[in-house]
């Protein structure tokens, strides 16, 4: 995967991550069914198999330097998503 759409589908996969985490309260074995499914589908969005998912990582992580731009890119979009969001409400 090129580097952007590696920043974008991670930035998805992490959200997802994160809405399981708190629905489940940290114990994704309830939802295991539903979590593999909704990685299903966002991989099918980017039109990628788990394989080619598979060998992205893998070259990303024969390229570290590369891989630390790709996290710190995903996580300053969500520290942008996150500060946008009124807590207030």
């Amino acid at each position: 995967m090129p580097e952007t759409q590696m920043v974008d589908f991670l930035e998805q996969a992490y959200l997802l991550e994160g809405f399981y985490a708190v629905e489940t309260g940290y114990q994704y074995d309830t939802l295991h069914p539903e979590m593999l499914a909704s990685y299903d589908s966002l991989l099918a969005s980017y039109s990628i198999t788990r394989d080619d998912f598979e060998r992205s990582v893998n070259w990303y992580s024969r390229h570290p330097d590369i891989y630390e731009r790709v996290h710190d890119s995903v996580l300053a979009r969500i520290d942008r998503e996150m500060a946008d969001i009124d807590v207030s409400d």
